[in-house]
C-alpha cells in the first residue's frame, strides 16, 4: 500500500508540474498572439474575445483544473510517507486542498464552458458576474478564495510534515513561501491593488508551486520500492 501511495504521489507530482508548465507556456503565448486587454465593460470584453485567439487561454484554464485535482491526490498520498503523529496536520492540509480544488475548478469550468459558450452566442445578459476577466466579479472572488486562502492554508500545514533531509527542508520552505505569497495576493485582491495581485499570483505563485512540487516528486520517487 505504501508503495502504491508513493507511486500515486510521484505521478500526481509530475502531473502538477506538467500542468503548471503548460499554464505558464500558454500564459506567455497569450501575450504574443493577442493585444493586451484591460477591462472596461462587458461589451468591450465580448468584442475582444470575438477578435482574439482564445485557445491558449482555455488550455491554461483546463490545465489549472488538472493541477488542482492532482494537488489533492499529492497531499493525500503523503500520508504513508510521514510519521503517524504528523498525520492530523496532513488531514488538515488535505481538507484545505480539497476546498481549493472545488473553488477554482468551479471558476475555470464555468469559464471554459458556460461563459465561453454564452459569449460565442452573444448571450451577455448577467454574464459580467461569471466572467473571470472582470477582476471583481463574483466568480473571480470564488477563484481567489481558492488560490489566496484555501491553497496557502493547505501548503502551510503541509510544510510541517517535512523537516528531516535536505530535500524535505526544501519542500518545507517553499510551502511556507507559497503560503506567504498567496496571503500577499489575498491582501492585494481585497485592497484591489493590481500590481501586488499580479506579482504574487503570477511570478510568486509559479515559483513557489514548482519549488514545492519538483522536490516532492523526487521525494516520492525515493519511497518507491
Amino acid at each position: 500500500m505504501k508503495n502504491l501511495s508513493a507511486r500515486l504521489g510521484f505521478w500526481s507530482s509530475l502531473v502538477s508540474i506538467a500542468s503548471f508548465v503548460v499554464f505558464t507556456a500558454c500564459f506567455l503565448a497569450i501575450f504574443f498572439v493577442n493585444a493586451p486587454f484591460s477591462w472596461t465593460n462587458l461589451e468591450d470584453f465580448s468584442l475582444y474575445e470575438a477578435n482574439s485567439f482564445t485557445l491558449f487561454k482555455y488550455i491554461a484554464m483546463a490545465s489549472m483544473i488538472v493541477f488542482a485535482c492532482s494537488f489533492v491526490v499529492l497531499t493525500l498520498c503523503t500520508e504513508d510517507t510521514v510519521s503517524p503523529e504528523k498525520r492530523p496536520l496532513l488531514r488538515i492540509s488535505s481538507f484545505f486542498a480539497l476546498a481549493f480544488c472545488v473553488t477554482i475548478c468551479i471558476n475555470y469550468f464555468v469559464q471554459v464552458t458556460a461563459t465561453r459558450l454564452q459569449l460565442q452566442n452573444g448571450l451577455t445578459d448577467g454574464l459580467v458576474q461569471f466572467t473571470q476577466s472582470f477582476n471583481i466579479s463574483a466568480i473571480n472572488a470564488i477563484n481567489m478564495l481558492g488560490w489566496t486562502l484555501f491553497y496557502p492554508l493547505s501548503t502551510f500545514f503541509l510544510a510541517f510534515l517535512f523537516d528531516h533531509h535536505k530535500i524535505e527542508k526544501t519542500i518545507k520552505w517553499f510551502c511556507f513561501a507559497n503560503a506567504l505569497m498567496m496571503m500577499v495576493g489575498l491582501t492585494g485582491y481585497v485592497a484591489n491593488h493590481f500590481l501586488t495581485l499580479a506579482l504574487s499570483m503570477n511570478l510568486g505563485l509559479g515559483l513557489t508551486t514548482l519549488g514545492m512540487t519538483i522536490p516532492m516528486a523526487i521525494r516520492f520517487k525515493k519511497h518507491i520500492a
